[in-house]
């Protein structure tokens, strides 16, 4: 509880306890004075210095997760935990949020050997913990998001399209013609591929190889890796990781993690 700020999801069993403290001043069976937290819409509320929130992992699912990497470690010589997480630290989608940087170090804790995170479509830091690395997002590798076939019809609703709409209809409305969008963020659309050895479970070498997936195509086209020779994304992802610790150092087009 004591981590919680300003519009924090209250997390498992604290959001019950939320609910509970709400019934109860509602009730007339606490008052405010008797904590600092004021829930209101299924969130705790701490005056604090600073705007803004925290999060941190659901220890239930933490714990969970922990007791698998447990496991698997005794069931396997490579331990790779992957996680799909949007959430972003305050508004900045490129920066993990809190629980995601806790979660990860947490299972470098456990025993696993990497953890490579996913989920908001773009390159996110590159952490070394503990000799093991941490990828906290890889942005895409294959995204053909605006190649589908069909589509459900509460999209058609959604951008109000009646029945003889169309899938290029319905994308056409979404993106404005192709003037906003996830589409049309370039970072979307350019990645990396890491490789890396490990000896004694201790990372030895990481190198970053940067792909693009097109684009400038059209969106028929677009979504395939290629091997790119641009260093516009390994510049970036060097920029994202310096605050982690994790220096690179780029050249011939790869980036090299400097161990």
């Amino acid at each position: 509880m004591s981590r919680l700020q300003a519009g924090q999801p209250m997390p498992g069993p604290n959001r019950r306890r939320g609910r509970m403290l709400f019934w109860y001043l509602k009730e007339g069976f606490a008052v405010g004075a008797d904590s600092d937290l004021f829930p209101f819409g299924g969130h705790a509320f701490r005056a604090g210095e600073t705007e803004g929130k925290t999060t941190a992992p659901n220890q239930a699912d933490m714990q969970r997760i922990l007791r698998r990497i447990s496991e698997a470690r005794r069931q396997a010589d490579v331990v790779l935990v992957s996680i799909h997480a949007h959430e972003m630290k305050g508004e900045a989608k490129d920066q993990p949020a809190d629980f995601l940087v806790e979660f990860s170090r947490a299972c470098i804790d456990e025993g696993a050997h990497a953890v490579i995170g996913h989920g908001p479509h773009i390159l996110r830091a590159v952490e070394i913990y503990k000799e093991r690395p941490i990828f906290y997002s890889l942005g895409n590798f294959i995204f053909q998001n605006d190649s589908v076939t069909h589509l459900p019809a509460d999209f058609y609703e959604k951008y109000g399209l009646d029945h003889a709409a169309n899938v290029s209809d319905a994308l056409d409305k979404r993106s404005l013609g192709g003037t906003r969008g996830l589409g049309m963020d370039p970072k979307v659309w350019s990645s990396v591929i890491p490789h890396w050895v490990m000896e004694d479970g201790r990372l030895k070498e990481l190198a970053l190889y940067p792909i693009e997936l097109g684009f400038d195509l059209p969106r028929y086209r677009r979504g395939w890796p290629e091997l790119s020779e641009k260093t516009d994304a390994l510049e970036n992802l060097r920029a994202l990781s310096e605050p982690f610790g994790t220096r690179m150092e780029i050249g011939q087009g790869v980036a090299r993690v400097i161990l």
